[in-house]
């Protein structure tokens, strides 16, 4: 998790309820589209536009986790979000869609609902007890207008619970089963090393966390090549939050692994702490390696190693307490290519 250790979020949050009075008016003028998504560079000019006096960039990394280059309504304001969630899947199962919703609420065929009709509407309509102190919020969400307190909403801005397609995780019941059966599948295709799973199947692009869109990616990739245990009967979603169990929208590589990550962490601990990072680590023990093998005296190497064995590795990371398993596992993970035999692999 990206703790914001500079206080930027709270700086944010200070300067929203100042100049817009709510997170969600805020949305509003960022969310030109009203695609209920911000690509990166229409929250920048957004945010420009609107003079914000802190680091947008910064603010863009916090919003952004997951690294996707975009960040949902949901993203943005997580409470507000999980209750329009929460009203869109009443609305749909109660009476079809938003339009069908507008034309039971708008007794009056006015075009449009006040706070009050929209109130007594949906309490009429059943609306569940637990949704109803959240009924200023889902006005505010689905009044479009930029300022705060806006008294109407047309029929085209509730079509937005049309349109909007929150995640399907949201209601997914975890199957903890499946989740077993997957990670051991998974496990055992990549010699039984969680390391290697992970990178080469869940997280290929090296973030170190998987997105419930990832991990959708991955595992209809994985079906389609004859893996059945990436589409369980239980579907993609319920398979996905037995991982994400806090329902974040990704997982990381704790989640997926607890013990791999463990030593893994480690590892990246003790290089940081010995080198700097764990790139210098690695080069330092290559140079020594190469030196130590290939002078002739001369104080210089003669040849450019192509890499390290796993026995270099393994002695380098040795006096960091990894097991031998810790130490393998980490080294086959980093390799470019399969090449069989311990001793021998690059």
């Amino acid at each position: 998790i990206d703790i914001d250790s500079s206080g930027e979020f709270p700086h944010f949050m200070s300067w929203v309820l100042s100049s817009f009075s709510h997170l969600v008016c805020l949305w509003h003028k960022l969310d030109k589209d009203r695609s209920m998504a911000l690509h990166r560079q229409a929250f920048m000019n957004g945010m420009k536009q609107l003079a914000y006096p802190g680091r947008t960039e910064r603010l863009w990394r916090l919003l952004d986790r997951g690294m996707t280059g975009s960040v949902s309504f949901l993203q943005f304001a997580p409470e507000s979000g999980l209750e329009l969630a929460a009203f869109r899947r009443w609305v749909h199962q109660k009476v079809g869609s938003g339009q069908s919703l507008f034309q039971v609420l708008d007794e009056d065929r006015s075009k449009s609902l006040t706070f009050k009709e929209f109130t007594q509407g949906c309490k009429k309509a059943g609306l569940p007890a637990e949704l109803q102190h959240t009924m200023r919020t889902l006005f505010l969400v689905l009044d479009s207008d930029d300022d705060f307190g806006q008294d109407t909403i047309m029929e085209d801005e509730i079509r937005v619970l049309d349109r909007w397609k929150p995640p399907a995780y949201l209601w997914a019941e975890p199957d903890y089963e499946a989740k077993e059966r997957f990670k051991q599948a998974l496990c055992s295709k990549h010699n039984q090393n969680p390391l290697l799973a992970w990178r080469r199947a869940l997280d290929t692009g090296g973030n170190m966390r998987v997105s419930f869109e990832e991990f959708t990616i991955r595992c209809k990739a994985l079906a389609a090549k004859g893996f059945a245990v990436a589409s369980p009967a239980c579907g993609i979603a319920s398979l996905y939050v037995a991982f994400d169990e806090r329902r974040c929208g990704w997982f990381t590589f704790n989640d997926w692994h607890e013990a791999s990550y463990d030593g893994f962490r480690h590892f990246v601990k003790s290089c940081r702490e010995e080198a700097g990072t764990v790139l210098e680590f690695l080069t330092n023990v290559q140079l020594n390696c190469t030196e130590a093998e290939d002078t002739g005296g001369s104080g210089s190497p003669t040849n450019q190693a192509v890499g390290l064995t796993f026995s270099q590795f393994s002695t380098a990371a040795k006096k960091f307490g990894l097991s031998y398993q810790d130490r393998y596992d980490i080294f086959e993970a980093f390799q470019v290519t399969r090449v069989s035999g311990a001793g021998g692999k690059k």
